[in-house]
């Protein structure tokens, strides 16, 4: 679609490495990558592309972090405004590396404090780094923690000011001999589900631990088991499985002479299985009408059998947050038809302290 070999999104004397690439919800992309452009050490930048493969912002990026000594490794993700998050590992105190976060704006502008915010300045090292946007509360980072003599995993919630919201330095979320690799979604209702690998005296096994919207542990201390077959199992990565649960997959060598590929499933409860009644009381059915929408719709519950108030969110289909707001258990969610523009747009509701989610659709035609 772009220029033949590809666009140059940094052209920049020296090494340009690390590339990591996510939308910008405009139809376009935003970049980040570790430079070495000043020919000391890597700093961060990023540019932004639009549809056609234009770039956005100034030549060869915009300056990210380019503290003293090496950042590296970064990590992007979108921050529901049409410009991003993106994180890195950074080693600006000369002695070991830490964990940064810094957004930027559509139009190139950072933000915050400059060259970004501390999410992690613990002793020794945090690497490994990954995170997850997950909506209006922010962005979940995990990482592998060094901070005590065995590999652990550690986890912090950012707000979209860049003020963190658990404990200065974060969380320990693992309690295996040894953990690393963390791989970490959003579940799909608020919160954050991260998968990693747990050592044990026989090998590697696959642990996970769910956080909510605020960053509350919700399963048990240390994480719940995925597998421990036999042997070794790495790699993990999942996804949502719409319902506040997860489906993994990961490297498997269990049958001691190869890796294989397997998955399994956790609901909601980080159980691998559950009962109707308990699914029963997961289930919130909504309804809008009319749809499309006119200055009568409005969205309610047609299923909320524990009386509890609810939480609505609203989404383009750029998957921008339009709306959020609270409201009680009998209550409607009136829809202002002026304030939408022809199009498709997706809600989806929780209950107050459940996991339940409930999501649906409307259009407007106008």
């Amino acid at each position: 679609m772009w220029t033949t070999g590809g666009v140059g999104i940094c052209t920049a004397a020296n090494t340009q490495a690390n590339p990591r690439i996510d939308i910008d919800g405009l139809g376009g992309a935003i970049f980040t990558w570790q430079d070495k452009r000043n020919n000391s050490d890597y700093d961060i930048y990023a540019q932004r592309v639009n549809s056609s493969g234009v770039v956005q912002w100034a030549a060869n990026g915009v300056v990210i972090c380019n503290s003293i000594n090496t950042q590296s490794n970064p990590r992007i993700e979108p921050d529901g405004s049409n410009g991003a998050l993106i994180g890195w590992i950074d080693k600006r105190n000369g002695l070991d590396n830490n964990i940064y976060l810094q957004r930027i704006n559509v139009s190139g502008v950072v933000q915050w404090s400059a060259n970004g915010v501390s999410v992690c300045a613990a002793a020794n090292n945090q690497s490994a780094l990954d995170m997850k946007y997950i909506g209006s509360t922010g962005v979940v980072l995990s990482w592998k923690d060094d901070r005590v003599s065995a590999n652990e995993i550690y986890t912090q919630l950012v707000s979209l000011s860049g003020t963190v919201q658990l404990a200065t330095n974060g969380i320990k979320i693992s309690n295996g001999l040894k953990s690393i690799n963390p791989n970490t979604i959003s579940d799909g209702a608020g919160g954050a589900i991260i998968a990693w690998q747990d050592s044990t005296s026989l090998g590697w096994d696959i642990s996970s631990q769910k956080l909510n919207s605020n960053g509350v542990i919700q399963w048990a201390n240390g994480g719940v088991t995925v597998s421990n077959a036999g042997d070794d199992q790495v790699n993990p990565a999942q996804v949502s499985d719409g319902n506040g649960g997860a489906i993994y997959a990961w490297d498997d060598h269990r049958n001691g002479t190869d890796y294989d590929i397997y998955a399994h499933h956790l609901y909601f409860d980080g159980t691998s299985t559950v009962g109707i009644n308990e699914l029963l009381k997961q289930s919130v059915r909504s309804v809008c009408y009319p749809n499309p929408i006119s200055s009568t719709s409005a969205i309610q519950l047609i299923s909320n059998s524990v009386n509890k108030d609810w939480e609505i969110s609203i989404y383009d289909a750029f998957g921008r947050l339009l709306e959020n707001q609270q409201l009680q258990a009998n209550e409607k969610f009136p829809i202002n038809a002026e304030k939408y523009e022809v199009g498709i747009y997706f809600y989806f509701i929780n209950l107050k302290n459940e996991q339940t989610l409930s999501k649906g659709s409307f259009i407007s035609v106008k």
